[in-house]
């Protein structure tokens, strides 16, 4: 029974947060997104010219923008979807 006690349970994610904190969370994801769309257009810019090894060896140890960027799309999509289903559910019960 106490490993149950600090399960999440199928409502968690029926709850819409404050929308402050919800506008805020937007704001940032969409600035890193700005930050690693930049990047990502640095770096094709750079592989042009090369070819697939050199740019392979290139980009060993160096943060991958167009994966940091398909995950944050991801996370603003699925926020976005989850707050305002949970505020259509809102309405619809109250």
């Amino acid at each position: 029974m106490l490993t149950n006690l600090y399960k999440k349970t199928w409502l968690v994610g029926l709850k819409a947060c404050h929308f402050e904190r919800h506008s805020k969370s937007n704001r940032d994801i969409i600035t890193s997104m700005l930050s690693y769309s930049s990047q990502y257009n640095e770096c094709i810019k750079d592989e042009e010219g090369k070819t697939a090894e050199e740019v392979l060896v290139a980009s060993v140890g160096k943060i991958d923008p167009k994966r940091h960027l398909g995950n944050s799309v991801e996370e603003l999509m699925s926020h976005n979807i989850l707050q305002l289903l949970g505020t259509m559910l809102t309405v619809l019960v109250f």
